[in-house]
């Protein structure tokens, strides 16, 4: 993850980024790597995709990130209810065992 204040300055990271994995004989995959802008104005996060040397980068309005959705306005309203949610799904998946009178209490809350 890249963050930058200006899109100068992204462009400039990023072309640092690339021409050090070049080094080791990498590339960054132009079809995996997005792109965000935040801001608490409007206009500025619709921003159209990115081209950087020959590469183009598409505009997100959120990602997830290590189990975290982010979000162009800053909001973890999404976030919250993605975890409300999985949380649902793991129970419901698991209610066999949850209500199962052979595995003991301490068990199921280690589940």
């Amino acid at each position: 993850m890249i963050v930058a204040r200006t899109q100068k300055k992204l462009t400039a990271v990023y072309l640092d980024l690339e021409k050090e994995t070049s080094k080791l004989g990498m590339e960054i995959n132009e079809n995996k790597t997005k792109y965000m802008v935040t801001s608490s104005y409007e206009h500025r996060r619709n921003a159209g995709d990115l081209r950087i040397g020959n590469k183009t980068f598409e505009a997100v309005q959120s990602f997830q990130y290590l189990r975290n959705i982010t979000g162009n306005t800053n909001s973890n309203n999404k976030c919250m209810k993605e975890r409300i949610m999985m949380g649902n799904k793991d129970f419901y998946a698991n209610r066999q065992l949850v209500n199962s009178s052979l595995i003991s209490r301490s068990s199921k809350l280690h589940i």
